[in-house]
């Protein structure tokens, strides 16, 4: 089963290739193009407008990443491919990156070691002496004696 994004992203694809010229459509494999369209959201309507350029076209990120496999894949001359690669990795590298920045693991450690400390800090030592029934027992015929003295 597809996911809802997805079957979106099918159908906008579907809709944006119906503006390629005939010799680039066919450039892609007929069963690629069946698979889009098995998997299309047939509910969902996207209109393509060609006439804005391409910063303002709306699209979903899945169907973005679509267009740039099929380019890729099936455009791309080599000098292309290479540089969107490159450029593929250097997004990759950023985002890896800003995880790492992000999750720091020595960081993660020290926190938690200063949340410790602060936790130790932060508990007085009172000595709770637990009262048990014999204990309590004791007590009651000590003050019963101290009472009876007087």
């Amino acid at each position: 089963m597809m996911s809802n994004q997805y079957a979106k992203a099918y159908t906008e694809i579907l809709e944006i290739l119906k503006y390629l010229p005939k010799k680039e459509y066919e450039k892609i494999p007929q069963s690629k193009i069946e698979f889009y369209e098995e998997n299309q959201d047939k509910n969902y309507t996207y209109q393509f407008d060609i006439t804005k350029p391409t910063a303002e076209v709306t699209m979903l990120d899945e169907t973005k990443v679509i267009i740039i496999s099929l380019f890729r894949d099936f455009f791309a001359s080599e000098n292309q491919k290479q540089k969107l690669q490159s450029l593929l990795q250097a997004k990759e590298n950023a985002y890896q990156e800003k995880i790492r920045e992000q999750y720091k693991v020595e960081d993660i450690f020290q926190r938690r070691a200063q949340k410790k400390e602060e936790t130790y800090a932060d508990i007085s030592l009172v000595v709770v002496k637990k009262s048990t029934m014999l204990n309590r027992i004791m007590e009651k015929i000590k003050n019963f004696l101290r009472i009876g003295r007087h």
